[in-house]
């Protein structure tokens, strides 16, 4: 195989219709690859063994983007605004900081990890098994690198890769599934930081020794102190937005861990991952958008890409919809054909749950354009509000039913604010 240089091949680029086409295609056989993991765990589980699963899977999501500390937003983001201005030197010095950021962020996270377990361990599992806690941990850490990992990736334009290892990942978790030896909660996420862990590392060495040991080559740098107050300034309030999206939709089954039996857990996570399911034909534009919207303000090119985003979003309403029609009329087959016939009882809850993929469908627009134009945290603040109005409604709520409309206004909120905020930001480039 040809070795490629990589300063030629950052400052070339590729066009933004390949990158959407490979970015779309990942996003499909990332649909698929959840489909395929939710129908294995919930088949090999039992109904209150799934619960527990769904519990400790959106703490790991929560605190994997802790670990990643904001850099899954900020890497992306300065590779491609260095890029566009020609900048290599720097781009190497960024991806190298990122690296020792994230380190320092996870040692903190282990240390209290460690001396606060006992008022941690419910919170993070639903119950007080201490063994599948620090499994939990490990798989958090795994997964936080592989996102840095694909971070770089997505920063730097090359999609191919992103896409190779993103789908990579997912294999692993579903493969790991098939041949796991013990059908248990604890044996799932043992396997699962085994695999990513070891996969990860040898994608690391590999992309190092590809690149001219570009890890190692920051520390000499004259600017590292300089990206180290760069990354700090800007990656920071971003960690707490990255908190408070995946608390978002965490903190429902968290919080039904804690008032409600497992069964109901259980049920209800039916409906937040057929939304999971939903989601990726939104999310996947805003891969794109992010280091595209960047190097247009390089380039002087926003105006271009104020445009799309207004195309776009005709595009979004118009396909949330149309989904959620057809989610909805067919929704006791996908139960059956993605679950089991057992939870074909929560398809009530379920169609509630999808009334929110539209307000989402809206936030997954505009939260990468937002965070490229302005170093402004306004996804943070967004986001801050949303879980606010969640907290309040879900403390107001008694039934299944009650959270998941609260679940539904707040993500109205959410998508509604961020349309506003980014009205406000062309009207002030306008000013």
């Amino acid at each position: 195989m040809r070795k490629i240089n990589l300063k030629q091949k950052l400052l070339n680029g590729s066009s933004f219709r390949k990158d959407v086409l490979w970015t779309l295609i990942t996003q499909m056989l990332v649909m698929l690859s959840a489909f395929g993991i939710t129908k294995t765990a919930c088949n090999i589980l039992t109904v209150d063994e799934f619960g527990l699963y769904n519990v400790v899977r959106r703490s790991v999501s929560v605190i994997s983007f802790v670990m990643l500390s904001g850099m899954g937003i900020t890497l992306p983001r300065y590779l491609a605004i260095y890029q566009g201005a020609h900048q290599y030197r720097k781009m190497v010095d960024l991806t190298c900081c990122s690296l020792f950021f994230v380190g320092v962020i996870c040692v903190i996270l282990a240390t209290f990890a460690l001396l606060f377990s006992e008022a941690f361990i419910e919170n993070v599992t639903g119950n007080s098994d201490c063994t599948l806690y620090w499994l939990a941990m490990a798989f958090a850490f795994s997964t936080s690198i592989s996102a840095l990992l694909i971070a770089y990736y997505r920063g730097v334009n090359d999609f191919k890769n992103y896409s190779i290892a993103q789908v990579s990942f997912q294999l692993l978790l579903l493969l790991s599934l098939l041949f796991i030896p013990r059908h248990n909660v604890n044996a799932v996420f043992l396997l699962w930081f085994l695999t990513t862990f070891s996969f990860t590392v040898l994608y690391f060495i590999y992309e190092n020794h590809r690149n001219r040991n570009i890890i190692f080559r920051a520390y000499r740098s004259c600017y590292f102190w300089d990206m180290m107050k760069t990354i700090a300034v800007y990656s920071t309030p971003r960690l707490i937005g990255d908190f408070l999206l995946f608390s978002f939709s965490a903190f429902p089954v968290l919080y039904l861990s804690q008032v409600m039996s497992m069964t109901d857990v259980a049920y209800y996570s039916v409906g937040l991952t057929i939304i999971n399911m939903v989601t990726p034909f939104f999310s996947f534009l805003g891969v794109v958008l992010l280091p595209y919207v960047s190097g247009a303000m390089s380039n002087g090119r926003f105006s271009e890409a104020q445009r799309l985003i207004r195309r776009l979003s005709v595009w979004y309403i118009s396909l949330a919809a149309v989904l959620t029609v057809l989610f909805g009329l067919f929704l006791p087959v996908l139960i059956k054909l993605f679950f089991s016939p057992d939870y074909v009882v929560c398809k009530d809850i379920a169609m509630i749950l999808l009334l929110s993929v539209l307000p989402q469908s809206m936030y997954l627009l505009y939260r990468n354009p937002i965070d490229a134009v302005s170093t402004i945290p306004y996804n943070t603040i967004i986001l801050l509000v949303s879980c606010i109005v969640l907290i309040v409604l879900f403390s107001f709520s008694s039934s299944l039913s009650d959270y998941s409309y609260s679940f539904v206004l707040a993500s109205f909120v959410q998508g509604g604010l961020s349309i506003l905020v980014w009205l406000l930001i062309n009207k002030k480039s306008k000013g």
